[in-house]
């Protein structure tokens, strides 16, 4: 709910004129703790919930790294 409300805030505020455009990339840190067998359909859930598309990233298995690079880079890039 707080999550979504953050989402909810930065996407009126990239609305104003006065602000630079803003692109959410939602991630689902730790997914090394979920199993993998319940990975999908949970992404999913959250994917789900709060409307964007979400990567999946570990620190500990390096999982979703190149991902989140990408996402970032596509996201600098876009704006001005």
């Amino acid at each position: 709910e707080d999550d979504n409300a953050l989402i909810e805030f930065i996407a009126a505020s990239a609305l104003q004129k006065t602000r630079r455009p803003v692109q959410v990339l939602i991630v689902a840190t730790k997914i090394d703790k979920v199993p993998s067998s319940k990975r999908l359909s949970e992404l999913n859930r959250v994917a789900k919930a709060c409307g964007h598309k979400v990567i999946p990233f570990s620190a500990v298995t390096g999982e979703g790294r190149e991902e989140l690079w990408r996402a970032l880079r596509r996201a600098s890039l876009a704006t001005p």
